[in-house]
């Protein structure tokens, strides 16, 4: 089937509508199956292992003229066409004899180029989208530091287009362009290439080709192109802008009083506050969930207790100053001696459908990742006192460091529950606040793979990676995350890309260390600061 040529996507040539194909209807009588002579190659080749891509390419060549190929290329071909039935043998020599032929070849070959075009962004397009506020990338380059290239079949002319071809026309109805082409079923050239630019590598980028399962990848594909081409509401701007507003004013306020206190603030991935009060409002008024169990190290905890659990000011800041003692004789929070920012509480929200939802922040040493399996059990336990079968009512999100994420082996060990039934709580939804450095260590000193979330790969999970500069885009991925778990109750990971705007810890100078990435945030605006303008230039335009 066509399917061993171009790889998973389809199923059958009858879901082809493309002219192109109405060749291949030529090897088989009106009595026989369209994808007959091609089930009866392809299922062979398929058997031996053999590369699909080139296999194409050398059957069409040879259904054309067999002295075209390599000998043992015919003597294989011939050998399988003598056990087909004789009519794949009358109408591959009508298809020899027939005028015209190579026109309709062309047009299937390049058909068949634009596939794998398709195919080469679901692959590689996270290699070049631009997640990287910072764009680290191009400002190691300048400085002479040897960098990745970009992959070169995620241009159109590796596939031996031109421009002039840009303008050209194709039929694109199949499975494999699902979501992505469903506006209308011709296309040009131009369109495609523009259009999966535009879903695959800008300020959000997926990585779900390596899933096996083809209905999780359909759903996602559709998802996908969904989700960003819908806008947000303005209830939905308006809660994203408050809650930004609202961190960010609690930050100035610590940075100004507490300015020799540790804080280990989330500046730089402040974005991760509001997509996390997203994800709660959305499990809450679309799910129904009652509980979720979040998990998190050090940084931007204090932001989270304050902001998401609306943890009281005047606890959060007389731990500030150390006066606990006081606390701690009334029914507090859940102090346990530990510094501010390790200390974990829940608190209760009610939403406007009246729906209430228990928010649990867990307590988290100073070991990042110890907390991770802590999290599914603390899940599975209410799962099992809920008589949660399904899996539905409590939702575990667990929050990372990039560093962490791609360096403790504690982080492989807990994906590995997954699917193992006595253990397994429907999917956890991993977030990797992702500031691009570990202590004093940039990515590409720390780690051998592309991004810090390589390891989802071995448990066949989605990765969305998302620049920390565009909060809507972050809200949608968080979005996405939980209705991808919901559906199919597996894991999901959010690479929240930014930056970290100041040190380890605000007592620290990271430009000793980093002198380049420090250079390039002078320039850099804070979420909530490009958010407003971006809604006031929206507002003018309205008005207008």
């Amino acid at each position: 089937m066509l399917s061993k040529i171009i790889g998973r996507g389809l199923h059958s040539f009858k879901q082809i509508k493309s002219p192109a194909f109405k060749t291949l209807k030529y090897f088989c009588s009106a009595n026989s199956s369209p994808d007959a002579m091609y089930e009866h190659v392809w299922g062979n080749l398929a058997a031996e292992g053999q590369d699909s891509m080139y296999a194409a390419q050398m059957l069409d060549s040879w259904i054309q003229n067999p002295k075209s190929v390599h000998h043992s290329w015919d003597v294989y071909f011939t050998s399988l066409l003598n056990q087909a039935p004789q009519e794949f043998s009358e109408k591959i020599d009508s298809i020899r004899d027939r005028p015209g032929q190579e026109e309709t070849y062309k047009e299937i070959r390049d058909t068949m180029k634009i596939l794998s075009l398709f195919r080469a962004f679901l692959h590689r397009a996270h290699e070049i989208a631009q997640w990287d506020p910072l764009n680290l990338k191009k400002t190691e380059a300048q400085s002479g530091v040897k960098t990745a290239e970009s992959p070169p079949e995620l241009d159109y002319k590796y596939f031996g287009f031109t421009e002039a071809d840009l303008d050209r026309q194709f039929i694109l109805r199949t499975e494999l362009t699902s979501g992505f082409t469903r506006q209308k079923d011709v296309w040009t050239l131009r369109e495609v290439y523009n259009n999966l630019k535009h879903y695959f590598s800008e300020e959000i980028s997926y990585e779900l080709a390596h899933i096996n399962n083809i209905e999780e990848q359909y759903w996602l594909r559709n998802k996908i192109s969904e989700i960003q081409d819908i806008p947000r509401t303005k209830e939905e701007k308006i809660r994203t802008f408050k809650t930004l507003s609202d961190s960010e004013a609690f930050t100035e306020f610590c940075k100004s009083k507490f300015s020799t206190t540790k804080r280990f603030g989330i500046e730089g991935v402040d974005v991760g506050i509001s997509a996390l009060d997203t994800l709660a409002h959305k499990s809450a008024v679309t799910y129904g969930v009652k509980n979720i169990v979040i998990g998190m190290p050090h940084r931007g905890r204090l932001n989270t207790l304050a902001i998401v659990f609306e943890k009281p000011l005047d606890e959060l800041l007389a731990e500030f100053q150390d006066n606990v003692k006081e606390l701690e004789e009334k029914d507090s929070w859940g102090s346990t001696g530990d510094v501010k920012y390790h200390l974990g509480t829940w608190r209760e929200r009610e939403y406007d459908n009246g729906h209430k939802l228990r928010l649990s922040i867990l307590a988290n040493p100073s070991h990042l990742e110890a907390v991770d399996p802590v999290v599914l059990g603390f899940v599975k336990a209410q799962q099992n006192f809920l008589q949660d079968e399904n899996k539905e009512k409590c939702v575990p999100v667990v929050i990372h460091g990039d560093a962490a994420f791609a360096g403790q082996g504690i982080v492989y060990e807990t994906l590995q529950f997954q699917d193992l039934k006595q253990y397994s709580v429907g999917g956890t939804i991993h977030v990797v606040f992702n500031n691009q450095i570990g202590f004093t260590t940039v990515p590409r000193q720390s780690r051998s793979g592309i991004h810090c979330t390589d390891i989802m790969k071995t448990t066949d999970s989605p990765v969305i990676h998302v620049n920390a500069d565009f909060p809507e885009l972050v809200d949608k991925a968080f979005e996405l995350a939980l209705d991808y778990r919901m559906k199919f109750q597996k894991d999901v990971a959010i690479n929240v890309v930014g930056y970290r705007r100041f040190g380890h810890n605000e007592l620290d100078q990271p430009s000793f260390t980093q002198p380049l990435m420090y250079l390039s945030l002078i320039h850099i605006s804070e979420p909530t600061r490009l958010l407003s303008i971006s809604y006031a230039v929206f507002c003018l335009k309205k008005k207008k």
